[in-house]
């Protein structure tokens, strides 16, 4: 193996060695790379749904405004470093290596979107409080599959997840500030036009 590829690189080649040694892990991390965050989208809103509005309706209200705020922030970001500084996706560099799931495009793969959706999902969970400690490990746990998943099904580089990570952590935590200094101004603004 040439030392000119990264250890992102180099682990990712050896973690996409495995595919097809075992149908049945295969079929288990293809569900976490492509379907596990429809999952845990699932559970939080009817986590949120239920328990958050019973609580008070305003909680659920000021959650799901973290949830947008931290999002558009993040994907934003994502999106901008994607524009800036483009990284294929490993089946451009290999195209050798396999893939679990066929990905829309191929020419962004730094930084994760699933991860940055997952992860943010839980940190917002997190930061909200109300949720039991239980909730919050299976929810974390639920995410780590969706990002384990996208390495293992061949469409990221395990920095591409790190970066996804880092960047839901920062926004999760951010998202507080950001909601009362940016969106919700932008709210204000949208009532006026609309209402």
């Amino acid at each position: 193996m040439s030392d000119s590829i990264s250890w992102s690189e180099k682990l990712f080649l050896k973690i996409n060695s495995q595919i097809g040694r075992h149908p049945w892990f295969d079929r288990f991390m293809r569900f976490g790379a492509h379907d596990a965050l429809y999952f845990l989208t699932f559970l939080v809103l009817f986590w949120a749904t239920g328990v958050l509005f019973i609580n008070s309706p305003k909680e659920l209200e000021i959650y799901l405004k973290l949830l947008i705020t931290a999002g558009a922030f993040g994907f934003a970001t994502s999106w901008i470093i994607a524009f800036i500084s483009p990284r294929t996706r490993p089946i451009v560099q290999f195209p050798n290596s396999k893939e679990l799931i066929i990905p829309l495009s191929t020419w962004k793969s730094f930084p994760s979107d699933h991860t940055i959706a997952a992860f943010t999902i839980v940190g917002v969970t997190w930061i909200i409080g109300g949720a039991p400690i239980w909730f919050l490990v299976v929810l974390f746990l639920l995410a780590s599959w969706v990002a384990t998943g996208r390495v293992y099904a061949g469409v990221h580089y395990p920095n591409d997840i790190l970066g996804g990570l880092l960047i839901a952590i920062l926004f999760s935590l951010t998202a507080p500030w950001l909601l009362v200094h940016i969106t919700q101004p932008l709210y204000h603004i949208f009532n006026l036009l609309f209402i």
